[in-house]
């Protein structure tokens, strides 16, 4: 973990092997924390860009309405995405990434893989949390970085 080594740095070990941790204050450990957050999420965001674009869901959404995309300008509120679909794409993630249900069912952060075979079998419905978190992994769509207004 990044921040578990930007800490590291602050023991030090004397000559009778005893660990002395000089630990910043909280608002400096505050300060720390937002750090490593920050250029750990640009990591993320730049190893992103080096993905290649494999264009593999176009053909399926073409087949629906827009509702279920993340624009309500285009194509106003959000409607679920038809199960066709659903089982579409997700056979595609998990054909192309090597996933199980269990594996997606944790990628979009579900209690387990049954939500995914409800989805898929056309029992329930995807909510709108689940379905944007599916398209910001699958790089269909952005997410959203909400600026700090201070640090209270």
């Amino acid at each position: 973990m990044k921040l578990q080594n930007s800490f590291l740095k602050l023991m030090t070990i004397d000559t009778d092997n005893n660990v002395n941790a000089n630990l910043p204050k909280s608002e400096e450990f505050s300060r720390l924390s937002l750090i490593d957050a920050a250029a750990n999420a640009q990591r993320i965001v730049y190893s992103t860009l080096q993905l290649p674009y494999l264009g593999l869901f176009n053909q399926e959404f073409d087949k629906y309405d827009c509702g279920h995309l993340p624009s309500p300008v285009e194509c106003g509120q959000y409607t679920p995405p038809e199960s066709e679909l659903v089982k579409s794409v997700f056979t595609i993630v998990k054909r192309e990434c090597d996933l199980t249900d269990k594996d997606l069912a944790e990628l979009l952060q579900l209690a387990d893989a049954r939500s995914i075979r409800g989805y898929t079998g056309g029992t329930n419905k995807v909510p709108k949390h689940v379905w944007h978190r599916f398209l910001i992994v699958t790089g269909y769509t952005t997410q959203e970085f909400i600026p700090v207004i201070g640090r209270f």
